[in-house]
């Protein structure tokens, strides 16, 4: 059923509309318009200043990072009498079709009518997502579909916050396999230490009597079911857990950090590094799914050693193939459906790895370095480095020490 059919229900909810008035500021290259809503029955959830975590995203820069999950929910509001907006700390207003909608909006006369709070990666509320109507009423239906739309963007951008802000960490969505409606995102460090909780998590942990620390492991947390899948060092790993604290069961997905991604800026490679999950496939299956027309397990871990083991060498894919016995085209194949990468691809992500450990955790000079992880020298290293991460050497080891 769309939402414009629900419209046509008997039952419609009676609406006070007001006149607001209202006044456009810019933000960077978007109109954002401030409102003083004089309307009592307005539902709106007032994002407080004394919650602001330093460096707090403003409804700009929430709205640049999430033209995704905005777009879709432009899209899905149709042709309703309806507009969505961002609101942050200062109230100030980014609508979602810029000057178009502000100008919607200073012609029309609405009611605020439903808000989603929006969280920052420290589970404060930062701004709200909110849905100004331009109608009488809707019909109870076509609210509650509204709510939840309106719920699940929030989340969405909510979300993509918090993957943006840890990108050189570990991410792990959980998802309660008897209760969706609890979800938890955690970033990890490369021994598993807990860096950082979302709202919800923080709320798990509390529960659970768990002090966020950086004494906090997963290990004190979850018991993985499955052990890690050695094709999956670079992508995302769905895994079965079961609470140390109650024995629930959760379902999670694994999310590894990515080290092409620009850490300093939010580039194209980092927004795709960072969409949600909760919203599509990722928790859809308790169970990882296994992995046929791939390389088998011990043929993986086979080659994952040798690179390791090797990675201060030049690497070929006939290397690799002849290591396993087979030919180059089978590897070539069998290991891109089972990873996702190509062999070389692989083997670059691994020594760019490597090379970022060393730089975030050694006094190494950048030639040893570059020497250490298989580069031919440091200007080698230097370009190959700055081209994936997105910054120089020197700048990510004094950036993350």
């Amino acid at each position: 059923m769309t939402l414009q059919a629900c419209q046509a229900s008997d039952t419609a909810i009676p609406s006070s509309v007001t006149r607001t008035p209202r006044h456009v500021v810019a933000i960077g290259n978007t109109h954002a318009v401030r409102t003083q809503s004089r309307s009592p029955s307005a539902q709106r959830i007032i994002p407080s200043p004394a919650a602001e975590s330093p460096g707090a995203p403003s409804a700009a820069q929430l709205t640049a990072g999430s033209q995704e999950e905005l777009t879709r929910l432009r899209y899905a509001l149709g042709d309703l009498a309806c507009r969505a907006v961002v609101r942050g700390l200062d109230g100030s207003v980014v609508p979602l079709a810029g000057a178009a909608e502000a100008s919607w909006l200073e012609r029309s006369e609405q009611a605020l009518q439903l808000s989603a709070a929006i969280s920052d990666e420290q589970g404060c509320t930062v701004a709200a997502l909110e849905l100004m109507f331009g109608e009488p009423g809707y019909s109870r239906c076509t609210e509650q579909l509204l709510r939840g739309l309106l719920a699940t963007t929030a989340r969405a951008i909510s979300e993509r916050w918090f993957r943006l802000q840890f990108l050189p960490f570990w991410i792990l969505g959980a998802q309660r396999i008897d209760d969706a409606s609890r979800k938890i995102l955690l970033a990890m460090d490369p021994h598993q230490r807990i860096v950082g909780a979302d709202f919800a998590a923080r709320q798990f942990l509390h529960a659970c009597d768990k002090g966020f620390g950086p004494h906090l492991t997963l290990e004190m947390l979850f018991r993985r079911e499955s052990p890690p899948s050695p094709a999956r060092r670079h992508l995302d790993e769905l895994a079965t857990l079961t609470s140390f604290i109650d024995g629930t069961s959760w379902s999670g997905l694994i999310t590894p950090p990515d080290p092409c991604a620009n850490h300093a800026a939010c580039g194209e490679r980092a927004l795709l590094h960072a969409r949600p999950r909760f919203c599509h496939r990722l928790l859809a299956s308790s169970q990882p799914r296994e992995e046929r027309g791939g390389l088998p397990g011990r043929m993986l871990r086979r080659i994952e050693d040798y690179i390791d083991a090797h990675l201060d060498s030049p690497l070929n894919v006939e290397q690799l193939a002849g290591t396993l016995g087979i030919s180059v085209s089978h590897f070539a194949r069998c290991f891109r459906h089972s990873v996702g990468l190509t062999p070389h691809e692989y083997v670059m992500r691994t020594r760019l790895s490597h090379a970022e450990r060393l730089l975030r955790e050694t006094d190494l000079s950048l030639a040893e370095i570059a020497l250490t992880t298989g580069f031919s020298d440091q200007s080698h290293f230097t370009r190959r480095f700055h081209q994936l991460a997105g910054m120089p050497p020197r700048l990510f080891r004094r950036e993350h020490r």
